[in-house]
């Protein structure tokens, strides 16, 4: 942290020199703006994150703000490709239950693998989702990029360790294995759903929060 903000002072020096230099230099101070606004709204994602991963215990969640972080954290993973990320989780949801740092995880690595699909045809878009189902809250995930293979969706064979469905450098075929054991931990599930049309949809389902009235406590509804 120490690190960075050196860094953004030295951008708040850069807008400070350039504020009263003419036309060249407002050009200058914009840049320098817009460069100090997008390093403090990184830095802010990054610090929701690492305070999603301290609270290691089971909480109700709002899975609005668990998305959001998530969505956040990817969005410095996007580079130079045309990608647009929008997250459509209303605050109106009722609370699941779980551990934040893990859902938070969870989503992140679909999103990372949303973000590697979506490039391999020079950019798209990534959407975010919330809904009530029954007695569990859902979380979609889709992208307009290739979409997965046939062969790799019998079985669920998209989500076995080390299979990937992205031409890309950087797909290991890692995270969405890790992902979906986090969400079962939590009693949900994740599940890669039928396609319609170009890209992939992946859902999450996680139990909602209920805190019994007599004992007091946390369960999960049946």
């Amino acid at each position: 942290m120490a690190h960075v903000l050196r860094d953004v002072a030295q951008v708040v020096d850069v807008i400070e020199l350039t504020a009263s230099r003419g036309p060249e230099g407002m050009r200058a101070h914009d840049l320098a703006c817009a460069k100090l606004r997008d390093a403090l709204l990184a830095e802010v994602s990054l610090l929701e994150a690492f305070a999603l991963t301290e609270r290691q215990r089971i909480t109700p969640l709002s899975l609005a703000d668990v998305a959001d972080v998530a969505v956040r954290l990817a969005r410095r993973a996007v580079g130079p490709t045309p990608i647009t990320l929008t997250t459509l989780v209303p605050r109106t949801l009722p609370p699941a239950i779980g551990i934040a740092g893990d859902v938070a995880e969870a989503f992140y690595a679909v999103l990372a693998n949303a973000i590697e699909a979506v490039r391999t045809q020079g950019g798209g878009d990534i959407t975010v989702r919330g809904a009530m189902e029954g007695d569990v809250v859902v979380v979609r995930i889709a992208d307009t990029g290739p979409g997965v293979p046939e062969v790799l969706r019998e079985g669920d064979r998209i989500f076995e360790l080390f299979v990937s469905g992205a031409n890309a450098a950087n797909a290991h075929g890692i995270g969405l294995p890790v992902a979906r054991d986090l969400i079962r931990r939590h009693g949900g599930d994740l599940q890669l759903e039928a396609e319609e049309g170009r890209g992939a949809v992946f859902a999450f389902r996680l139990p909602l929060w209920r805190r019994s009235p007599a004992a007091g406590i946390a369960t999960r509804r049946p």
